[in-house]
């Protein structure tokens, strides 16, 4: 672009401007001025504004950050108080599993034994039930264990009372039989280990006329009985404080069970807490970024349209600066013309100073 092209450009503008065609060029050149001066005071405006906009879109930026990080702190806490709560809940389980396992060994234990000695019929009874049987079991053994002695005895006076004898121990042996439970033939004999039901038939009444001559054998008989009580005793002991400690422990694992309950509630309810908790972090992470990404691309599409502005202002200042150049050239040939027609006219040197110094004012302006 020639410098002509770009005189006419300029009075162009200044006809835009409002400026008359026939204007001086020292009026062209103070408007040119002041557009310079609105343009580079607009231009300090404009990256002032750009400043603030990235010192805001910084801080925004640093907040975002922050509230991110927390963000993953509680969703890091949530997920680790969730491990511990489903780990403790877990054990929790496994402990109960546990009891009820050693608990049903137990009773299938006990009802094994049961069936075992032939009382299958307290297989599905309640342990207070099973320990009454046992006790009257217990009860009737001590009874025939008396009965026995009293048997004893009247053997012992066989021998001097005769048939009176004979007649006393039939009738004790009938008391005794009486006196039997009436699971003597198999349960209680098996439970307690006591011989088969043969070696009662010394004291059926058809055999009590023996009685007088085996007097020694009566007595080893006695003991065997005696040794047979205190093993049946003691198995019967042995028997009761195992359905005891079963009974105990199976109450234990009731209330355990329902001790943890509300604590196995309790953490299902957190748990159900946490979720929901976690899902409105999660919505609101999601509106934050989504914000986030809005306010990134507005303050991205605003800073854009401020550097095309940046650079059109630029592009006007050079034009301006390049126009003011033409212009002060331009004054300086004006001015070397003005004095050549001064010579020429010979106008007084007075005159012609004070418009030299006008002309520098205006171009210093």
């Amino acid at each position: 672009m020639d410098q002509q092209e770009q005189l006419e450009e300029i009075s162009a503008w200044c006809k835009e401007e409002g400026l008359p065609p026939d204007s001086s060029k020292e009026a062209q050149l103070c408007l040119l001025w002041h557009a310079l001066q609105c343009t580079t005071s607009h231009l300090s405006k404009v990256t002032r504004d750009l400043e603030t906009h990235r010192s805001q879109h910084l801080a925004e930026m640093a907040e975002v950050r922050k509230s991110l990080e927390q963000i993953r702190f509680f969703t890091e806490h949530k997920n680790v108080l969730a491990q511990e709560i489903q780990d403790e809940n877990d054990h929790l389980k496994e402990q109960l599993r546990r009891l009820i396992s050693l608990q049903d060994a137990q009773i299938s234990e006990v009802a094994k034994m049961l069936y075992q000695q032939g009382l299958t019929e307290l297989i599905h009874s309640s342990p207070s039930e099973q320990v009454a049987y046992l006790l009257v079991e217990r009860a009737s053994l001590l009874e025939t264990s008396e009965l026995t002695d009293k048997l004893t005895g009247d053997g012992n006076t066989a021998n001097h009372m005769g048939t009176g004898a004979q007649v006393k121990s039939t009738g004790v042996s009938q008391a005794a039989h009486k006196g039997a439970p009436r699971h003597g033939q198999s349960a209680w004999k098996k439970l307690f280990g006591l011989k088969s039901s043969q070696n009662k038939h010394t004291f059926i009444p058809a055999e009590a006329r023996f009685l007088a001559g085996q007097e020694s054998s009566l007595g080893r008989e006695c003991s065997r009985l005696e040794r047979d009580l205190e093993e049946g005793s003691r198995r019967l002991a042995m028997a009761h404080n195992e359905i005891r400690r079963l009974t105990d422990e199976l109450e234990s694992a009731h209330l355990t069970q329902r001790a943890y309950e509300p604590e196995l509630q309790s953490a299902q309810q957190e748990v159900e807490q946490l979720r929901q908790e976690v899902e409105k972090l999660k919505k609101y992470e999601m509106v934050e970024l989504r914000k986030t990404k809005e306010l990134n691309d507005r303050l991205d599409l605003e800073i854009r349209a401020l550097r095309n502005r940046v650079r059109s202002l630029d592009a006007e200042k050079t034009s301006l600066k390049q126009m003011v150049v033409s212009l002060q050239e331009e004054a300086e040939q004006l001015k070397a013309a003005l004095q050549e027609e001064l010579l020429t006219k010979e106008v007084p040197v007075k005159q012609a100073t004070e418009m030299t110094q006008v002309l520098y004012s205006n171009l210093n302006f």
